[in-house]
């Protein structure tokens, strides 16, 4: 990351947005998309992210595999509006809009805590998210 004194990578010394600092925001981009979302988000707000620098690529959204019955276990960082990591039996699927990067899910949650255990709730977890092993489990 870049620095917000002196603008310079952390890493090389050089100026900020160095073939470094482009080749791990790729490798982030490709391997955690969302995350590479955030971080862009906050080099933007900052103003850190240079004035017509490349875009990363545009994310086509796979279809997501979810269905009725499967365990979704999603950290706060994977749903939208997320305070909080949620497990739920998924109950209905919403539609797949192809230009969303999360869909809605419903259903019940799987908590120890009494307060949220049982309760039904509705969660928009990123697509992305959904792919990665074990955050979806068939039953």
């Amino acid at each position: 990351m870049p620095s917000r004194i002196t603008l310079d990578c952390r890493t090389c010394g050089t100026a900020a947005f160095c073939q470094k600092f482009r080749r791990a925001f790729a490798v982030l981009h490709r391997v955690d998309a969302a995350r590479a979302r955030r971080v862009r988000v906050v080099l933007e707000y900052a103003g850190l992210w240079p004035v017509g620098a490349p875009e990363p690529p545009t994310t086509e959204y796979a279809p997501v595999r979810v269905c009725p019955g499967d365990i979704v276990d999603v950290r706060a960082a994977d749903h939208v509006d997320g305070v909080r990591p949620i497990k739920l039996e998924v109950g209905e699927v919403g539609p797949d809009l192809p230009w969303q990067s999360w869909i809605v899910l419903m259903g019940k949650e799987i908590s120890d805590d009494p307060q949220h255990a049982g309760e039904l709730i509705m969660v928009r977890p990123y697509k992305d998210a959904l792919a990665r092993p074990g955050v979806v489990v068939r039953r």
